[in-house]
C-alpha cells in the first residue's frame, strides 16, 4: 500500500476515514475511529491553521483523491488503504501465512493484527463502480469466517467488482471450504494462486512447508465449480531453469487454468534476507523465459509476463510483458527516460535497489532491436 508522511496539526489519535473534495479537501472520519470529531481538514500550508481544528498538511495535496480511503497514524504516516483512480486496490486480510515464502516481501510476524473491523469498513466505503478488488495477506483464508464474511459483503457492497483472491491454495484442498465459497454465489471471482516447481521438493522447499498437493489438489476442487485460476510463478535462483518442464506440467495436469502469471521477484521481507540464494540476472534465463513462453502459447494457454524489462527479454515475446500487477510499486531508472518503449515496459519494482540486470539498456531506435 503506498505510503507518505504529513505533519499533523490537533491529531493524537489513529484516524481512518474517506476522502471528501468539494471546494476543499477533507477526511470525513470513520465511524470506527473512537475520537470526538468528524472531519479533518487537508492543506498544503499552514497558514491559517486553527488551534483546535485537526489539519494534515502535505506538501502535494494533488496526491489525494475524492473517494480515496486512509489510514493517519499520530507519528504523520498516511497509509492510502484504496485509491480510487487504481486498479491495484487490495484488502489486507491478515499478516499470519501457513507458508513461510523463501522470497516472500512480506516478512513472518509473530503479532497478528485483526483487521476484520476495519475491512468491513473499507469495503462500505469502496466506490461501487471500482473494477477490481484483491484480497491478500498473509494467508487470506486463514481466517474462515471473517474471509467468508468478507465476500458476502463484497457481494452486498460491489455487485460489479472483480475480487481476486491471492492464496496459496492449501486450505482450498478442503473440499467443503470451497463449497462454502461457491455457496455466496458472488459472480466475480478469480483466485491466483502460486506454483513454483513441477517437481514437489523444490515447490516446498520455496514455500516453506509441505504442500505442493494440497495446492493441486486446491486448484482441482475450484475447477470443479468451473471458478477462475491464475497460477503465479515468481522466477528465481531456485526455480528458473525448470520453468519449460512446469510450463509443461501445468499444460498437461492443470489445462483448466486461465492465466499463468511469470513474474519477477520483489526484493523486500524474505527476498532480502534469502538474496545470496535467489538473485539470477533475468539476462541470464533470457532463453529459457522465452522457450517457456512459446511452449504454453503454443498449447493455447494465456501466458504474461510482469516485472521484467523489454531490454533483456527476446523481442519475440514482448507482446506478452505487462506493467507492474501493482502500478504504485514501479519505479524506472534514470537512463530508462530515453527510451523509447518506457512506456510499454514494466519498469522495476521500487524496492529493487541495485537488485536488477547488468544489461539494462534503454532502446533509442528501432534498429537497436532488429
Amino acid at each position: 500500500m503506498k505510503t507518505i508522511f504529513a505533519e499533523l496539526y490537533n491529531i493524537n489519535d489513529t484516524i481512518f476515514g474517506k476522502i471528501s473534495k468539494k471546494k476543499n479537501y477533507i477526511l470525513k472520519i470513520s465511524k470506527i475511529s473512537k475520537i470526538n470529531y468528524s472531519i479533518v481538514y487537508i492543506a498544503n500550508q499552514k497558514n491559517n491553521i486553527s488551534k483546535t481544528q485537526p489539519t494534515i498538511i502535505v506538501e502535494n495535496i494533488s496526491i489525494f483523491n475524492s473517494g480515496d480511503i486512509i489510514q493517519v497514524e499520530p507519528s504523520g504516516m498516511i497509509t492510502f488503504l484504496f485509491e480510487i483512480e487504481s486498479d491495484s486496490n487490495l484488502i489486507f486480510v491478515t499478516n499470519k501465512c501457513n507458508c513461510n515464502c523463501i522470497m516472500c516481501p512480506q516478512l513472518q510476524e509473530y503479532v497478528y493484527d485483526d483487521y476484520y473491523i476495519r475491512n468491513k469498513q473499507i469495503i462500505s466505503l469502496i466506490d461501487s463502480k471500482t473494477k477490481y478488488l484483491a484480497f491478500t495477506g498473509g494467508e487470506p483464508t486463514l481466517k474462515k469466517n471473517d474471509f467468508l464474511s468478507l465476500l458476502k459483503l463484497c457481494k452486498k457492497m460491489l455487485k460489479n467488482t472483480r475480487i481476486e483472491i491471492l492464496t496459496n491454495g492449501i486450505l482450498l484442498d478442503d473440499i467443503n471450504y470451497v463449497k462454502e465459497i461457491i455457496l455466496l454465489n458472488h459472480p466475480h471471482l478469480s483466485f491466483h494462486i502460486p506454483l513454483y516447481s513441477d517437481i514437489s521438493k523444490i515447490h516446498n522447499h520455496i514455500v516453506g512447508t509441505d504442500c505442493f498437493f494440497s495446492t493441486i489438489n486446491g486448484m482441482y476442487n475450484l475447477a470443479k465449480f468451473k471458478q477462475n485460476i491464475e497460477l503465479r510463478v515468481v522466477i528465481h535462483k531456485q526455480n528458473y531453469d525448470r520453468l519449460p518442464q512446469l510450463a509443461e506440467f501445468i499444460y498437461r495436469n492443470l489445462p483448466f487454468v486461465n492465466q499463468i502469471a511469470l513474474m519477477g521477484m520483489e526484493y523486500q521481507g524474505n527476498a532480502i534476507k534469502n538474496i545470496s540464494d535467489l538473485w539470477i540476472d533475468p539476462y541470464d534465463y533470457k532463453e529459457i523465459l522465452t522457450e517457456t513462453v512459446i511452449l504454453l502459447n503454443q498449447r493455447a494457454m494465456q501466458v504474461s509476463i510482469f516485472n521484467h524489462q523489454l531490454c533483456i527479454i527476446d523481442t519475440q515475446i514482448w507482446n506478452y510483458a505487462r506493467k507492474s500487477i501493482s502500478s504504485w510499486k514501479n519505479f524506472y531508472l534514470n537512463q530508462c527516460n530515453k527510451c523509447i518503449q518506457k512506456d510499454f515496459c514494466g519498469g522495476f519494482f521500487i524496492t529493487s535497489h541495485n537488485h536488477y540486470s547488468k544489461h539494462i539498456n534503454p532502446i533509442i531506435n528501432l534498429e537497436q532491436i532488429k
